[in-house]
């Protein structure tokens, strides 16, 4: 009885997700978004706190998985002799568009690796990226987003860098 109700779920919600990455054929793969956000450095404590100005574009795949890269800078905005960083992520992602009266919000996880650079292209951190949030479309092709996203990274042990952060959204 068990497996029976487990399959008849299985079934159910592989149809939901079928039939939402049909009524997102219609979106264009090719996505490009502005985000502004705050982020710290340290789990627990959370020290350090930077904000951050973040460009980027994702590429839609195939049933809902995609490619995308950010780059961006942070730093303090009000400190004596702060120094900006670069940072840049490669990350894969996963988008579920939704259907019926949710179709407009499109919740999406990612991860991949970042780097940050302090000074040019000096490389001096590598990160392991991961978070998730939603698209909210707007209209055709203009949308608001809102992600959450940590950089682990490991380079003296393991140090969190979450960031919070919230922009705009564009497809061509």
């Amino acid at each position: 009885m068990k497996r029976t109700v487990l399959m008849i779920a299985m079934v159910m919600a592989l149809t939901t997700i079928a039939k939402a990455q049909e009524q997102a054929a219609d979106r264009s793969p090719i996505r490009a978004y502005l985000m502004y956000g705050n982020g710290t450095k340290g789990i627990p404590g959370f020290t350090n706190k930077h904000n951050a100005v973040v460009g980027g574009g994702e590429l839609l795949l195939n049933n809902g998985f995609g490619v995308g890269m950010d780059f961006g800078g942070r730093g303090k905005l009000s400190c004596e002799k702060c120094e900006a960083q670069t940072n840049v992520a490669l990350f894969g992602s996963y988008n579920l568009p939704l259907t019926g009266s949710l179709s407009r919000l499109e919740p999406f996880i990612n991860g991949g690796y970042s780097f940050v650079s302090p000074k040019g292209w000096n490389i001096s951190d590598h990160m392991v990226t991961f978070g998730g949030g939603a698209n909210y479309w707007l209209g055709h092709g203009f949308g608001v987003r809102v992600e959450a996203r940590d950089n682990l990274s490991f380079k003296n042990g393991t140090a969190h860098y979450p960031e919070y952060r919230v922009g705009v959204i564009a497809e061509f």
